[in-house]
């Protein structure tokens, strides 16, 4: 009853209205990855620890795409005609471009999962707003509202916190962001879990040119062919039987298959003996750091 109350002066969260509100063609969007690729480019040289941050990030990202300097530059007009951000000429900017902006699409999914935790938490509660740089820390490091203490491994100090070592970063991007969150009713993940999937979908293809996207061999799984593909193979959903996803990417299939998994045993086992099951038994792995972290948030 106190969900349905907060609800209703509150946005749905639905894909297309967070797209409205974080797209690469809204305000807060066009300000924020300025702002952080300005950032980033004046700290690179001067901060040690955002160079380590970054340079790891570097390392994992010619890992997974392995492409000549050409392939990515070809690209940059498409990321300059799209952000305000200085002229792309060499591969290091478009690199350094599409470090931001999954960087902004990170923020983005903590700041929507610590919405949600907080609004099932303390319904009633009053944004807060950050203060100073230790406001920060407290938030990306899971320290606030006492996350960490009930939800395991989901904020930790990662490539995308760079900007959290930055003493003199100006907050006002980060609280803009989350006094627009603010306004949605998050709460309608627990009832519908697939609509987080819809709405992260959907966000990050609009921050990312679609070209440079498959370039990097990011394609998502369409719904159908997921169920096709579980259909068609051996899983029987046995209550103790395991599940590995060594390339999980987003977690669509392992999304698929909890469903499935709740649907028949919720009936059957407890809250507590569903959560345990599921999370000992469906596992998933993925190169790809942005991609963890989506499957994680849904």
């Amino acid at each position: 009853m106190l969900l349905y109350i907060r609800s209703t002066n509150r946005k749905q969260l639905t894909a297309d209205n967070l797209c409205n509100s974080f797209s690469s063609k809204s305000q807060i969007t066009q300000t924020s990855i300025s702002y952080l690729y300005n950032l980033l480019n004046d700290n690179l040289k001067k901060n040690t620890r955002v160079t380590t941050l970054y340079n790891e990030w570097c390392r994992i990202f010619g890992r997974i795409y392995e492409k000549q300097e050409t392939d990515f530059v070809k690209h940059a007009t498409a990321i300059n005609q799209i952000y305000p951000i200085s002229k792309l000429d060499t591969n290091a900017d478009v690199v350094r471009a599409l470090f931001v902006i999954q960087t902004y699409y990170s923020i983005i999914i903590k700041l929507l999962i610590q919405n949600l935790f907080v609004s099932l938490k303390m319904p009633f509660s009053k944004i807060d707003v950050l203060g100073d740089v230790g406001d920060l820390r407290a938030l990306f490091y899971g320290k606030k509202d006492l996350f960490n203490d009930y939800i395991d491994n989901f904020f930790e100090i990662h490539f995308f916190e760079w900007f959290t070592m930055i003493e003199s970063i100006d907050l006002g991007f980060i609280n803009d962001i989350i006094l627009e969150l603010d306004k949605y009713e998050t709460t309608t993940s627990v009832i519908k879990p697939e609509a987080v999937s819809d709405v992260l979908k959907k966000t990050y293809e609009s921050l990312m040119p679609k070209d440079l996207r498959h370039l990097m061999g990011e394609y998502y799984t369409v719904e159908w062919l997921v169920d096709f593909t579980i259909k068609h193979s051996d899983y029987s959903i046995g209550i103790d039987e395991s599940v590995l996803d060594p390339t999980s990417g987003s977690c669509v299939f392992l999304t698929h298959l909890i469903k499935m998994y709740k649907e028949k045993y919720s009936s059957i086992l407890s809250h507590n003996e569903l959560v345990e099951k599921i999370t000992n038994n469906f596992v998933g792995f993925d190169i790809n750091p942005i991609a963890v972290l989506q499957g994680k948030g849904i």
